[in-house]
């Protein structure tokens, strides 16, 4: 236990102490469970005749809570089992293949970008290189890319009850001289006949939810966040109750979810 939890840990053996039940109210995810089954460990260490129930919420509303309150299930231990497995496999995969292919690598380049006399480590590893795969290729897509003037032709009309505007199918013309010419023409005929009316439903779908890897990419594109800073908005969009809980692996919609 680190120096700095030891009061954490005697106010979960005071409370435990006085009482019957006990409610684990962690992140709904693997991650969460695992913390919960601490919690559990420190609880039933100073009091083993707890009723122990596991509340699992995917928002902060008040429908919600009241909801899972009245649908509490026991802590799952395989999801538990499973962050400490993944914990494992990255010590004994990440850090002990990183170190191992660091140092076998060590002399293999010579990179002299060090301002002083310092020792300079390149790390090599089971993360380092997909992510720099990623960088390197995004940036080679932005080098080969070569801008291209084009025209598009836009119609619009406008009626009491709002504005219709009309879509070309040829979508952008890249000659100048034929996007001036089909424009001229259409100025020089400025009426247009309707030939055919469709009319068809349009289904409405609701929004797809995002995963948190999505939920950064989007963020990283869209507004240039880090995923630090994106998690830190998400969470506290999550504890306002804004948002459901933004650390998810599923991009699926609890069917329990008003969407209206």
């Amino acid at each position: 236990m680190l120096q700095d939890k030891l009061d954490i840990k005697r106010t979960l053996e005071e409370e435990a102490r006085k009482c019957q039940w006990l409610v684990l109210w962690l992140d709904c995810d693997r991650e969460g469970e695992n913390i919960a089954f601490e919690v559990l460990e420190v609880c039933t260490q100073a009091n083993r005749h707890l009723d122990v129930w596991r509340a699992r919420f995917s928002a902060l509303i008040d429908w919600e809570i009241h909801e899972y309150v009245q649908n509490l299930v026991r802590p799952n231990q395989l999801f538990a089992d499973a962050v400490d497995a993944r914990q494992e496999i990255d010590l004994r995969i990440g850090a002990s293949f990183t170190r191992f292919q660091t140092m076998l690598l060590r002399d293999a380049f010579v990179i002299d970008i060090a301002a002083d006399d310092r020792h300079l480590v390149l790390s090599y590893g089971p993360c380092q290189f997909p992510t720099l795969g990623f960088v390197v290729e995004r940036y080679w897509e932005v080098q080969s890319h070569e801008p291209e003037e084009f025209w598009t032709i836009n119609c619009s009309h406008k009626l009491d009850e709002g504005t219709a505007t009309f879509n070309w199918m040829r979508g952008h013309l890249f000659d100048y001289t034929c996007a001036v010419i089909i424009y001229e023409m259409c100025v020089q005929e400025p009426t247009a006949t309707v030939t055919k009316v469709r009319q068809q439903e349009k289904w409405k779908y609701p929004p797809h939810p995002l995963n948190t890897i999505e939920l950064e990419k989007r963020a990283s594109r869209y507004f240039h966040m880090s995923s630090e800073h994106t998690m830190k908005v998400a969470e506290d969009l999550y504890q306002a109750g804004f948002i459901s809980y933004p650390r998810t692996e599923t991009d699926y919609f609890s069917e329990r979810t008003d969407l209206h």
